[in-house]
């Protein structure tokens, strides 16, 4: 996950956090927002609680069986993903 943190600062242009938050605070400093946002009907998955959860769970996936067995190959590599994804939501207003 630390990489996809590095190319999303990258990206963004930003600095990564120099702090970090335990999942519990982070959740428990996410619900008054977004029960805001859901009450003023603007809610966005960025202020929804279980983005937490998605965004504190360590997940690494592999395509080598993919690769393999149907001779997949990536159109996008990881940064030109993510890159083109910031730029989405930059354009829909998300960020």
């Amino acid at each position: 996950m630390l990489e996809v943190y590095n190319i999303l600062s990258e990206v963004t242009g930003r600095d990564p956090p120099k702090r970090r938050v335990s999942k519990n605070l982070a959740k428990a400093l996410v619900w008054p927002v977004y029960l805001l946002r859901v009450a003023s009907g603007r809610w966005d998955f960025t202020w929804d609680p279980k983005t937490v959860d998605v965004m504190v769970s360590d997940r690494a996936y592999s395509i080598e069986k993919a690769e393999r067995d149907l001779g997949y190959s990536p159109q996008y590599s990881l940064k030109d993903g993510l890159r083109e994804t910031v730029e989405g939501y930059r354009e829909m207003g998300m960020l």
